[in-house]
Formats: structure tokens, sequence, C-alpha cells
């Protein structure tokens, strides 16, 4: 019998330090699967190399969509906090990350097939 194909979709994941990071990692090295996971790789994000080391080779594919925010816009949001306004996070500063994340995958899975039957997300950030 053929494995169950998964997408895992986390803006977090090892070595990136967080708790959502960490509950990820122990997720999907639990998982009797395929797995291929998007996620963030902010060179701002505090990392940690002991976060699940072996992860990358319990995945069937990895792919780390950057994700940076250009100065301007960090200003925008500073300037926005400051006079109150809550445009400036809705739904939160990775607001765009998703966009760049699924263009990813979609070039990626036109190259390899891949078709998962199931799709798990987590979130923080909501995006």
């Amino acid at each position: 019998m053929e494995k169950l194909k998964i997408l895992v979709i986390s803006y977090y994941f090892p070595p990136v330090a967080s708790p959502q990071s960490i509950q990820v990692s122990r997720f999907v090295l639990n998982l009797d699967a395929t797995v291929v996971v998007i996620c963030g790789d902010n060179i701002q994000d505090r990392k940690d190399a002991t976060i699940a080391p072996e992860i990358e080779n319990s995945l069937e594919y990895l792919i780390r969509v950057p994700f940076y925010r250009h100065n301007l816009i960090k200003y925008l949001d500073k300037l926005g906090n400051r006079l109150r306004f809550t445009w400036y996070d809705l739904p939160d500063i990775q607001r765009n990350w998703i966009k760049q994340a699924d263009e990813h995958f979609r070039k990626w899975q036109k190259k390899s097939g891949f078709k998962p039957d199931l799709v798990l997300t987590f979130g923080m950030p909501m995006s």
C-alpha cells in the first residue's frame, strides 16, 4: 500500500527557535507518510541547530521560502503602530509570505508531479 502524501505548510520550522517550530517537527517526525514541507526562511529569525537536526532526512522534500520585509515597510509598520493604526499588521506581518510560498510550491509541483492527499497547515502566523 502506498504511503499517504502530506503537504505541511508552516512558516516556522527547524532550525527556527520557536515553540511552533518544535511542535511541527515533532508532529512530522512521527508521521508514517511521504511528507513535503513548505516553510519560511527569514534571516532575522533566531535559529537553534539543536531543534530536530534530523528532520530534513525524514522529508520527501523541503521548500524554504525566503521572507524579508523591506526597510520602508518596516518603517511604515512602526509608524502605523505609533499612530495606533491597525492596518499595518493585518492579518500579520507575514501576510505576503503565503503568496510566495504558493508560487514556490506550484513551480516545484509542476516539476515533481507531487499531489498531496492531505494538506496540514499551522498558524502563527494566521496568513
